[in-house]
């Protein structure tokens, strides 16, 4: 997961991003669209980047005052749980025969980072 070369301010409309809940599935991509099991990984892929850069740019603005403040931390810690859902079902070796080892390394290193950026923004 790559962070965008430049840390853009993040528009308030993106703590109305609704996250994803994933159901019990058989493969960890399978909520994702694509006709194969590689498309599906695919778009789960584009997904966590997509989400990854949007963090990046929100953990780059500066901190917000008091009823802003809690809005955000409502919108990382919902973006947490979603990521951990995402952790939880795609790293059972079982179910993602191809998915998982794609995006492993740099999942977790990115998972962890959001843990971090909760804890330093008092969340």
């Amino acid at each position: 997961l790559r962070a965008p070369s430049a840390a853009q301010p993040v528009d308030d409309r993106s703590t109305a991003v609704e996250p994803i809940v994933l159901q019990k599935a058989a493969h960890c991509s399978d909520d994702f669209p694509g006709v194969t099991e590689a498309e599906r990984c695919h778009s789960l892929l584009w997904y966590v980047q997509e989400q990854a850069n949007i963090l990046v740019d929100l953990a780059a603005s500066p901190d917000l005052p008091e009823p802003k403040r809690w809005q955000r931390c409502s919108f990382l810690t919902a973006k947490l749980r979603e990521m951990s859902s995402i952790k939880t079902s795609c790293s059972s070796a079982a179910r993602t025969p191809t998915c998982w080892p794609a995006m492993e390394d740099d999942f977790l290193e990115f998972y962890g980072w959001l843990e971090g950026l909760l804890v330093d923004r008092g969340c």
